[in-house]
């Protein structure tokens, strides 16, 4: 994502964003977590579009817990860190004073990975 996407998507919905990267990046073809449908290569993340409803749906336990429907293809979309941080953001926006749903996924697992990957030196 650049500064000139960023302003043509920043005020859309959550779900009007995944429609968006959905059309921006392809489909993953397989339910989650099917290696086949990762792409690290391509600076990529697999983004659960029910995480506005269920915190953490790529948790081993969570997805064992949760109905099935939010690993399927059609409630997945490929996302860079930016993208996925906007989404957790949107999230956090449209259930703010309901849940604290997008915000943990920022606390919990995007945070964590940044600072992953800067200790590790990575660029």
């Amino acid at each position: 994502m650049n500064l000139e996407e960023y302003g043509r998507v920043k005020e859309m919905s959550y779900d009007k964003y995944c429609d968006y990267l959905r059309r921006k990046y392809g489909c993953p073809k397989h339910d989650y977590p099917n290696v086949a449908d990762a792409r690290p290569s391509e600076g990529l993340f697999i983004h659960h579009i029910g995480e506005n409803e269920i915190a953490n749906l790529s948790n081993e336990s969570i997805r064992v817990e949760s109905d099935h429907k939010y690993q399927t293809p059609e409630m997945l979309c490929y996302c860079d860190w930016l993208e996925h941080l906007l989404l957790h953001i949107m999230i956090g926006e449209e259930t703010a004073g309901t849940t604290t749903l997008g915000l943990e996924g920022c606390f919990t697992y995007l945070f964590p990975a940044l600072r992953d990957f800067v200790e590790d030196g990575k660029k």
